[in-house]
This record gives structure tokens, C-alpha cells and sequence, in this order.
């Protein structure tokens, strides 16, 4: 009886929430830009900046240039930068060197994207 109970008392036990679970979310507001520079080559930014709905307090701000090459009309290399000053308490800057290489094979009616992303 005791080893048929054990599994169904320790899957109980990981559907409870943690002892210190807090409310809090965030709200973003973003702009991309994407251009085309020369045969292939192209510029994107990402600019964001990110709220605590608790405060309404900036909690940080990401801006990330690159420069990007169409390697045929489906796949697209990125290579760019990161710069994401944190505020707060203990305020910090990050800053990233980040690579992209992205999938968007051409549909019709509907959009499919694919990326994959390392940020160092």
C-alpha cells in the first residue's frame, strides 16, 4: 500500500506552488526595424523597454543593433549587440555579443518564422 501511495503524495507535492511565490508581472514596449544595406546585407534593431506592473517602475531597457546577410530568401544570419542597462535596487549594465540565424520560408496566407539565437 505504502509504495502505490509514495508516486501520487510526491506528484501532489510538485503541483503546490512555492514558499515564495509573488505576484508581479511586466508590461513591454518594443520597436523592431528591419532594412536592407547593399546585395544581401541588411540592419535590424530591437529597442524595449520593459515596466513593473506593481510600480509602473522601469525595470530595464534592451537595445540590440546587428547586422544581418540573406543567405537565399528563406535564411537570414544575424550578428549584433546588446546593450540592456538594468535599473532597480542594485542597478547593472549588461552588455552581449548575440548570434541569429533565422528560417522564414515563403507560404501563402500565413507567416512561419524560425530562429535560433545565442547570446553570449
Amino acid at each position: 500500500m505504502l509504495r502505490s501511495t509514495l508516486p501520487l503524495c510526491a506528484l501532489l507535492l510538485t503541483l503546490l506552488p512555492g514558499p515564495s511565490a509573488v505576484a508581479d508581472g511586466q508590461g513591454w514596449f518594443g520597436f523592431l526595424a528591419r532594412g536592407k544595406w547593399g546585395e544581401g546585407f541588411g540592419v535590424f534593431v530591437d529597442l524595449q523597454a520593459r515596466l513593473q506592473f506593481a510600480t509602473f517602475d522601469m525595470d530595464r531597457t534592451i537595445l540590440e543593433p546587428a547586422v544581418t546577410y540573406a543567405f537565399d530568401p528563406a535564411w537570414t544570419g544575424f550578428l549584433g549587440y546588446g546593450w540592456l542597462p538594468i535599473y532597480g535596487a542594485t542597478p547593472a549594465t549588461e552588455h552581449r555579443v548575440w548570434q541569429q540565424v533565422q528560417w522564414e520560408p515563403r507560404t501563402k496566407g500565413y507567416v512561419l518564422r524560425l530562429r535560433g539565437r545565442l547570446e553570449e
